[in-house]
């Protein structure tokens, strides 16, 4: 059996491994898996601001290190919020600086939404 999701028009395929899939087709993240939620929110981000952004550190300023703007950041945000399925309180977002603390808000949502599943 097939098993991935769509997102933006692109399918991505887990093949038999369904355990990383919601039963609605959502793609489950790991949260005792840093590395792969690192990974998720880099792709966000590339895909948002269109760089490439390996040379950043988990600690770097994104927006001071790439010459971005505040504009800018809420539409990395407002992808976040699109990727897992969540919303983020306007009160977090003069928290997110880097790629860090992008991942420490999430978890903050994202283990919020495991419990209310």
């Amino acid at each position: 059996m097939q098993c991935g999701f769509w997102f933006t028009g692109e399918f991505f395929n887990f093949g038999e491994n369904e355990s990383l899939v919601t039963s609605i087709g959502e793609p489950r993240m790991n949260l005792d898996n840093p590395k792969e939620l690192e990974t998720e929110i880099r792709k966000v981000v590339e895909a948002t601001i269109e760089k490439n952004i390996n040379a950043l550190s988990l600690d770097d300023n994104v927006l001071q290190k790439m010459g971005l703007d505040s504009m800018t950041a809420l539409e990395i945000m407002a992808a976040m919020e699109e990727r897992f399925k969540i919303r983020i309180q306007e009160q977090d977002l003069p928290k997110i600086t880097s790629l860090r603390s992008v991942m420490e808000v999430l978890i903050k949502y994202l283990k919020k939404k495991e419990i209310k599943s």
